[in-house]
């Protein structure tokens, strides 16, 4: 699974920061992306999931570039424009609104 995302990173091309990883889960795009030397913000709405992700992140040497962060994807505290990239793998058919979580990106 990490090489898959491995792959998204490199398809992707140039990748602006601040970055916003929604919905981090255990944190796996979150730690390639801070592997690559980016910074960004992590949210999951599970604390647990989160506590998962900053584990990930100290073993792989990358939480200071990594903010982790307790919220819904659908309802951002964060002013519009706040991020120049916001992801999220594996969502869209967790929630009831997706409509309203891209809307929220």
């Amino acid at each position: 699974m990490e090489e898959a995302r491995q792959r998204m990173l490199e398809r992707a091309g140039r990748i602006l920061e601040p970055i916003l990883d929604i919905d981090t889960g255990p944190g796996r795009m979150a730690y390639i992306l801070a592997k690559a030397d980016l910074r960004l913000t992590t949210l999951d709405i599970l604390k647990e999931a989160q506590e998962v992700a900053k584990i990930c992140a100290k073993r792989y040497k990358v939480l200071s570039k990594i903010k982790f962060i307790p919220m819904a994807a659908q309802k951002l505290r964060f002013n519009n424009g706040s991020f120049s990239t916001a992801i999220s793998v594996n969502l869209l058919h967790d929630v009831k609104n997706p409509y309203r979580v891209v809307q929220e990106m």
